[in-house]
């Protein structure tokens, strides 16, 4: 059901942010966030692709990734799943193909193309003019257009003809990808969501709204997960205490004393204590 659009750790996308986790402990101005070239940030947005405002979370979500903010974005796709969605039967068919295409550009042309996919979605839906834009309700002539040019901008275009999997994937007939597409209705049901689209910001759910309150929605949530982080960093610098005393522990009383403690469960020994007692006698 989860679809991982990107790897903050390994795409060159993210060569430029520091690879040290000790980055998030720096402070900032105004207290902003520090990010570093780690998965530790996750945001997956659960959406019902039937519905328009689902979709607009989805548009928002690609304009993040694309441009650059260090955070892993995924997404389940639940199509006419979501109990508190009313839409009708077309709009729900629509949906499942749109994740049908989605799911065979991210498994066979990799996360570039499902990316374009998403924000060529939202591109040929745009109509009107500069000061009167509107965006169109989805229907199959936008499915089938994004399409062919997600497949075309990949490297992979001469490998793939788009049209018969299209046109597969449309009739039913090309089923590959249908168990996929049913897992996101049983993750609403697993994890008890009633109404989408949310957030999952390192686990925690967020709702989300209309575009007037969404950026706020995930600006408040990105929040949220740095307290998370800095808690994570508290306990790591715990740990690295608990070494320490182990340390001073070994330095001080010797390696017998240390055995003893570790008799009496005072102490519990591990394998770098040995290098710290080579360094106490050295």
């Amino acid at each position: 059901a989860l679809l991982l659009l990107n790897d903050v750790a390994k795409d060159r996308r993210y060569a430029q942010w520091p690879a040290s986790v000790k980055e998030l402990l720096r402070p900032n101005m105004f207290g902003q966030i520090s990010f570093c070239r780690k998965n530790i940030l996750t945001m997956v947005f659960v959406v019902d692709p039937a519905v328009d405002d689902d979709l607009s979370v989805l548009s928002y979500m690609a304009q993040l990734l694309q441009n650059g903010a260090p955070i892993r974005f995924g997404m389940v796709l639940a199509p006419g799943a979501s109990p508190g969605n009313s839409a009708d039967a077309e709009a729900v068919a629509v949906g499942k193909l749109y994740t049908k295409l989605l799911i065979f550009l991210k498994r066979k042309m990799g996360n570039s193309a499902a990316l374009t996919f998403v924000l060529y979605v939202m591109e040929v839906r745009e109509s009107g003019g500069f000061f009167s834009s509107s965006i169109d309700p989805l229907d199959y002539h936008h499915l089938e257009s994004a399409f062919e040019q997600a497949v075309a901008s990949s490297k992979k275009a001469k490998s793939i003809e788009w049209r018969p999997i299209y046109e597969g994937l449309r009739s039913g007939d090309l089923t590959d990808y249908d168990d996929e597409m049913a897992r996101g209705a049983q993750f609403l049901a697993e994890k008890g969501i009633s109404q989408t689209p949310v957030l999952l910001m390192n686990g925690a759910l967020t709702k989300l709204g209309t575009d007037a309150h969404l950026e706020q929605a995930v600006m408040t949530a990105l929040n949220a997960g740095k307290t998370a982080a800095d808690l994570a960093f508290e306990g790591r610098q715990y740990e690295r205490q608990s070494a320490w005393h182990r340390a001073s522990v070994i330095k001080h009383t010797g390696l017998q004393r240390v055995r003893e403690l570790a008799k009496t469960g005072t102490l519990q020994p591990t394998a770098n204590d040995l290098l710290w007692q080579a360094v106490a006698l050295g």
